[in-house]
């Protein structure tokens, strides 16, 4: 999920276009109304849902799968030991294999929650910048100190990336291969503790860099479009749908 932060924004889209604001409450919405049901006709509709949301986002086909079949595999593996584990009395016989039919529905129910999840938030972090992101969670009432921490871990998560690139190249130019034996362990101890203690010099760097530019607390963000009347709508039709699957439960 997160190599999908900022490299998907040339696609032109209806969710690229869409406020980031309003866009993550209608999309929040529709995350927590995911959650919250407990049926799976409601489940299968918060999926389709969300396929929908996926589609307006224009990603290829290919890349959406590549970044949920590793969630798709874990909850097929999941779907089987339920079926095959639950015992309510009412099993369904497929040759010599006996199934709970109960753990089937309750399978699929979470299967289709944790995909529609996925496929929502996928559609959020895809077609929304960054830092955008960040001004919005600040907007809806998130703490700023805590808005502050996750632009400056994601922003330190690319610094650390390197630096941990460059100590795989001095290892691999040492001729160090990866073996489970005791000094080859003992070598990875040795550059984990590195790796932490770089990261402890760079944060604090980091954090007297800021000060030097004024830093008080909170993180000043570019001005942004304001909101348009579309994005309002957008907004209500995805707090209705979210709404209407909610209320749902009520009738189901």
């Amino acid at each position: 999920m997160w190599s999908l932060i900022d490299h998907h924004l040339d696609v032109d889209s209806p969710l690229r276009a869409w406020h980031s604001t309003t866009k993550l409450i209608g999309i929040g919405s529709l995350i927590v109304a995911t959650a919250c049901v407990t049926n799976l006709i409601l489940a299968g509709a918060a999926l389709v849902v969300s396929m929908v949301a996926v589609a307006f986002t224009r990603l290829p086909v290919r890349l959406v799968v590549r970044r949920t079949r590793g969630l798709i595999v874990f909850i097929a593996v999941f779907a089987v030991l339920v079926a095959l584990t639950a015992d309510d009395g009412r099993r369904l016989s497929l040759g010599p294999i006996s199934v709970s039919t109960h753990g089937l529905a309750l399978a699929g129910m979470v299967g289709a929650k944790a995909v529609g999840i996925t496929l929502l938030a996928l559609s959020l972090v895809a077609t929304t910048p960054f830092a955008q992101l960040c001004r919005s969670l600040k907007r809806v009432g998130c703490p700023a100190r805590l808005v502050g921490v996750i632009l400056l871990s994601y922003r330190m998560n690319f610094a650390l990336g390197g630096e941990m690139e460059s100590m795989q190249a001095a290892l691999a130019a040492r001729g160090f291969r990866l073996r489970l034996n005791r000094r080859a362990l003992a070598t990875i101890g040795l550059v984990i503790g590195s790796l932490l203690v770089r990261s402890l010099d760079r944060a604090d760097r980091l954090y007297n860099a800021m000060l030097a530019r004024g830093y008080d607390g909170s993180i000043p963000y570019l001005s942004t479009r304001s909101v348009a009347p579309g994005d309002v709508i957008k907004m209500l039709v995805a707090i209705l749908l979210a709404g209407a699957l909610v209320g749902a439960r009520l009738w189901i």
